[in-house]
């Protein structure tokens, strides 16, 4: 087995058992190189953007007011 056959199966077993350990609500990934749904929980992302939404509190309340504000701006833009 070549040395990146070997980087690839490590690399995945240890995605495998993170899966397994941790809690999410939708996990993507981009080791497919191919843009294809393929869970309910599991999406393989390549060439499309995705817009992804980020919790209210992971910010301090300044960023917070910055991102509101980017956000308005983006609307109006496309208003």
């Amino acid at each position: 087995m070549s040395n990146s056959q070997n980087n690839f199966n490590s690399l995945t077993a240890f995605f495998d058992d993170l899966c397994d350990r941790v809690k999410y609500k939708h996990w993507f990934f981009g080791s497919m190189h191919k843009d294809r749904h393929i869970s309910s929980k599991h999406t393989a992302v390549y060439l499309e953007v995705l817009p992804l939404a980020v919790p209210q509190n992971t910010f301090s309340e300044p960023m917070n007011r910055y991102f509101r504000r980017i956000n308005r701006l983006e609307d109006e833009q496309f208003d």
